[in-house]
């Protein structure tokens, strides 16, 4: 019968077409599925998995299952030892004309409009089939979820391909993409793109705000629905919510994205609440990691996390990438201790995130442990995790984030406060922030790339202070630094190059 096999066949159908860089154009989606797609959108089963796709999508090695988190946003700041005349070593020198670099920043872009694509099919149909839904609470939170997803994509479009931010102009940057349509989307200035992007974000805070589990329960709690007698929900979608876009995770989008258009005040005082969101018990919701963490192996302090994607294959990752000496840094702990550190040995991420290893052929490596899954070694303890598979999440916004903003742009006093927490976090001594905003930018700046090292988001940072070669810990003082990623062919090339002139489907 055509029901439900007919309708995962379309889904795979589907995310499998859109995944697909060299044939299909890369903001379009063909009319071609319309009645499968009535099909599919005729159940709620059908919109949740619609949305679970995208975080599938997600967790793809082109996008935050390596490339946009350890892999080429990572090359770009010179993270790791590259092979001379390899694609990374393009991307170290930010040679954005190279044959391979522009592959791989064509398989990002294309992979991140496929994944807004599957969005926009679901937002389309989405309030035309409320009834579909089996509660207010479930419409609710899907929305609310594919809103906050679909910013989150468009930001990091514009933190990857658009301009710096202190340089932007009245001129036309990317497509901010609402709809799905066989037409070729308009791009829109810097502006008007932030503008939507936050219409998105409020959008989705104000669905989910009243409604989403996060607010009411801990992590513990979520992580552990069927053995906690307060929260046992019928439904999965309502358990594990710091692994989907929960409504924090909305806000804390929110701060980002003023913060990278310019507005410091409005950035600070989301940050602020964040950090200072609290359970039921008075205790912090997302608490700073501490060495204590980092010693059970919960390397990626997965408690910090707002957002993240949980990836069963990250033990598999580790391997293929760090542990074979893929992804290292130096063949001794000096270029790591010294350069990134500071020679700062009470760093509790200089002592517990990196290791020494010794390769088949002999060869020494400095491998960062920060994906390395292993047994966790607090299950006699009162921990919030209970065993080394929780383990498995990629960090995409950490609480840690929202700190270093305060201390970036927040009142001198008040800064000072949540520099000092942070430090306190990491095993630091407390020291005052320096004075006048370049000087504090700066040390923001370097605690930031220590912080984030292999997360991908040190070449944000950067790009929003323009830093100069020489800021950059790891990169040659003599480099060029070019941060505006040139925007792959243009989709109507892409057209003729597919169909000719004209479309023959």
């Amino acid at each position: 019968m055509f029901d439900m096999m007919k309708m995962y066949r379309w889904i795979l159908y589907t995310i499998v077409v859109l995944l697909s860089v060299s044939c299909k154009k890369f903001l379009q989606v063909t009319p071609r599925t319309e009645l499968p797609e009535k099909v599919t959108y005729s159940t709620e089963e059908g919109f949740k998995k619609v949305l679970t796709g995208v975080y599938i999508q997600m967790k793809d090695t082109s996008l935050y299952g390596k490339e946009l988190v350890f892999g080429t946003m990572e090359h770009l700041v010179s993270s790791w030892d590259v092979r001379q005349g390899s694609a990374e070593a393009g991307m170290n020198r930010h040679d954005y004309t190279a044959q391979d670099v522009v592959a791989k920043f064509d398989t990002i872009y294309a992979h991140m409009y496929a994944a807004v694509a599957n969005l926009n099919a679901l937002l389309r149909n989405i309030d035309e089939r409320r009834g579909a839904f089996s509660s207010e609470m479930m419409y609710r939170l899907i929305k609310g979820e594919a809103l906050g997803l679909r910013a989150f994509l468009h930001l990091d479009l514009l933190r990857i391909y658009g301009p710096v931010p202190s340089r932007e102009n009245a001129s036309p940057i990317l497509s901010y993409v609402k709809t799905v349509s066989k037409e070729v989307h308009p791009k829109v200035d810097f502006k008007t793109f932030i503008g939507e992007l936050l219409g998105d974000l409020e959008t989705a805070e104000e669905l989910l705000r009243d409604i989403d589990p996060i607010t009411k329960y801990s992590l513990l709690q979520l992580r552990n629905p069927a053995q906690s007698t307060s929260f046992d929900p019928a439904d999965d979608f309502y358990s594990h919510r710091m692994l989907r876009m929960n409504v924090y995770a909305v806000k804390a989008l929110m701060a980002r994205t003023y913060l990278w258009e310019g507005d410091e005040r409005k950035a600070c005082a989301i940050a602020k609440e964040l950090v200072n969101v609290k359970d039921v018990d008075g205790t912090a919701k997302f608490r700073l990691g501490t060495d204590v963490d980092l010693g059970k192996n919960d390397f990626a302090l997965i408690n910090e996390h707002l957002f993240g994607l949980f990836d069963h294959n990250l033990e598999r990752k580790f391997d293929k990438y760090f542990a074979s000496g893929s992804l290292k840094k130096g063949n001794s702990p000096n270029a790591v201790t010294t350069q990134l550190y500071g020679n700062i040995m009470e760093d509790i991420r200089n002592n517990r995130l990196w290791e020494m290893r010794i390769l088949s052929n002999t060869e020494r490596i400095n491998v960062l442990k920060k994906y390395n899954v292993q047994e966790y070694g607090g299950k006699e303890g009162n921990g919030t995790i209970r065993d080394e598979v929780e383990l498995k999440q990629i960090p995409l916004i950490r609480i840690s984030e929202m700190y270093l903003l305060l201390a970036e742009a927040g009142e001198e006093n008040e800064a000072q406060l949540y520099w000092s927490r942070y430090l306190s976090s990491r095993g630091l001594p407390n020291r005052p922030l320096p004075q006048g905003t370049p000087a504090r930018r700066d040390e923001i700046m370097k605690e930031f790339r220590r912080e984030f090292f292999g997360e991908g988001q040190a070449f944000y940072t950067y790009k929003r202070m323009e830093a100069m070669a020489n800021k950059i810990i790891f990169k040659s003082p003599s480099s060029a630094v070019e941060y505006k990623i040139p925007e792959p062919l243009k989709e109507t090339e892409y057209i003729k190059r597919i169909y000719g002139d004209e479309e023959s489907n």
